[in-house]
């Protein structure tokens, strides 16, 4: 274990929220932490990195602590504790040892009492059997959603600079979680937020901005940006059009799909469309709300 601390008086620490940020890949580490810093100066969390170092079933877990496995995983958690440095963010390291990343990512969660779990997505390699990477780590996140008390945020870096915000909305159970990243990113990033819906064949425009409304005021949310409501052209697939209008920001927030089907990825066909296929960077959300009710 290992940790970077200010000198400042941290006594109020204990009632922060506890963000876990699933450190794995150099190339994630710098946006992770800079969503940490984010969610650590604008919405109070206390931020703990882990990095989990996976040993095979004939191994024991207990003979690989002064491995190099783990030392190479001390070393990427002190290129996240840096990253955070430099932001001036109190960062603590975690090294965890499991069979595999889900069950580290659920261990680490469970002792550390994360509420948010954060995770860059990652480019796995198609394994012996044929199944996908990508499948993989949709199968992955899938089980640590449900096995943890904690939201899940996964983060698919495209741009650095973050000058303009999308929170497509409805009135899922994601909001709230996404209501909050959303604002903490634009007060740090003093970037402006769009609030949008795109109508369905049997909504009205009227009914759906007042119950929006109410649901934002309900949230926290009715001053984080301008609600926009709009009817996708009739020559366009709704989620074309969709993600036509995620492109032209910095960043997009996105929830999952509240009970995507077994067919499709653990987030929905159209959050994983548009973490896949948008030319900005996508933060998809899982609430653990949506486990406790799925």
């Amino acid at each position: 274990m290992m940790s970077h601390e200010r000198d400042a008086d941290n006594r109020g620490e204990e009632q922060s929220p506890t963000l876990l940020v699933g450190v794995s890949r150099p190339e994630t580490t710098a946006g992770l932490m800079e969503l940490a810093w984010c969610l650590a100066s604008r919405a109070g969390y206390h931020v703990i990195a882990t990095h989990v170092v996976e040993v095979p079933p004939q191994a024991n877990l207990g003979a690989v602590r002064g491995s190099r496995e783990v030392v190479q995983a001390r070393e990427k958690l002190l290129g996240a504790i840096r990253e955070a440095a430099g932001r001036d963010v109190p960062v603590k390291g975690v090294v965890e040892i499991a069979r595999d990343v889900g069950e580290g990512l659920i261990s680490a969660a469970e002792k550390q009492g994360a509420e948010l779990l954060l995770v860059g997505y990652s480019e796995m390699r198609d394994d012996e059997a044929g199944e996908s990477g990508e499948r993989r780590f949709d199968r992955v996140m899938h089980r640590v959603a449900r096995s943890t008390k904690a939201d899940l945020v996964v983060a698919r870096f495209r741009r650095e600079q973050v000058e303009s915000i999308l929170l497509p909305i409805n009135t899922g159970l994601n909001i709230a979680v996404s209501g909050k990243l959303a604002r903490a990113i634009s007060l740090a990033r003093e970037a402006p937020v769009t609030l949008l819906h795109l109508l369905a064949e049997d909504e009205t425009e009227h009914e759906v901005r007042t119950g929006l409304e109410d649901v934002l005021e309900d949230n926290d949310m009715a001053d984080l940006g301008e609600l926009v409501i709009e009817e996708p052209p009739d020559d366009l697939e709704p989620l074309q059009h969709m993600l036509e209008l995620v492109n032209r920001h910095d960043l997009a927030i996105v929830g999952a799909d509240p009970r995507p089907s077994i067919a499709e990825s653990l987030f929905g066909s159209w959050a994983e469309r548009i973490a896949r296929e948008a030319e900005c960077t996508v933060l998809v959300v899982r609430a653990k709300s949506v486990e406790d009710k799925g």
